[in-house]
């Protein structure tokens, strides 16, 4: 069995172990850059852009 959610946005106890690409995210945000995330799919980018927004409050 797959301890894994895969195929829709993650959130709470299924988003784990990405701190340093959240904090990383979020300092870029606050910079005012342009930001482009570059990986295989279904590895957690937009969970991760979804997770990085949420708790600051940003559209």
């Amino acid at each position: 069995m797959n301890p894994f959610k895969f195929g829709t946005i993650v959130e709470n106890e299924f988003f784990t172990d990405r701190k340093e690409e959240c904090q990383m995210l979020k300092q870029k945000l606050d910079s005012e850059n342009h930001i482009v995330l570059i990986s295989p799919r279904r590895f957690g980018k937009s969970s991760l852009v979804q997770k990085v927004l949420s708790e600051q409050n940003r559209p």
